[in-house]
């Protein structure tokens, strides 16, 4: 189960902050509305996502953190991946995301 928390915002940039496990079904709408208003606030032009306290990542979980890029491109804002370890790593580097996405 993955959890988070979309509420700071530090000058252009706004912090998505991931914590648990994205793997399985873990597309969450709820997840998609905590940051729709870093896609609608055009003070916000990056969208960071602190992966650090994300301890497992399925190919299901890449899959969400690319449909976010998409959605983020799609709104003219740029996303960006950070703070990876481990499982969560490799996942991103086997799958090409992380040399991508990061910062």
């Amino acid at each position: 189960m993955v959890h988070y928390d979309a509420s700071e915002k530090r000058g252009g940039r706004g912090y998505l902050r991931l914590r648990g496990s994205l793997v399985g079904d873990v597309w969450d709408q709820e997840l998609v509305r905590a940051i729709e208003d870093y896609y609608v606030d055009d003070g916000v032009v990056e969208i960071v996502v602190d992966l650090s306290g994300v301890e497992e990542i399925s190919l299901e979980g890449v899959g969400v953190l690319i449909s976010l890029l998409k959605e983020s491109d799609r709104r003219g804002k740029r996303f960006r991946l950070e703070q990876s370890t481990g499982q969560v790593r490799e996942k991103l580097h086997i799958t090409g995301l992380l040399r991508t996405l990061s910062g």
